[in-house]
């Protein structure tokens, strides 16, 4: 019984892993895309004071 405990328990931590993994990885998504947003406003702004 207490190997079963065991195994359900290494099954939830792995699960819980693999969720921190794929959310790390959607954040740093985000944060590229954020990027990539605040480098396309920063040229809209430019272009609309005519230093495009």
């Amino acid at each position: 019984m207490q190997e079963l405990v065991l195994l359900a328990a290494g099954m939830l931590v792995a699960r819980a892993e693999t969720h921190i993994e794929v959310a790390m990885e959607l954040l740093d998504r985000e944060a590229l895309l954020l990027a990539v947003q605040e480098q396309m406003i920063d040229l809209w702004n430019r272009f609309r004071a005519g230093g495009g």
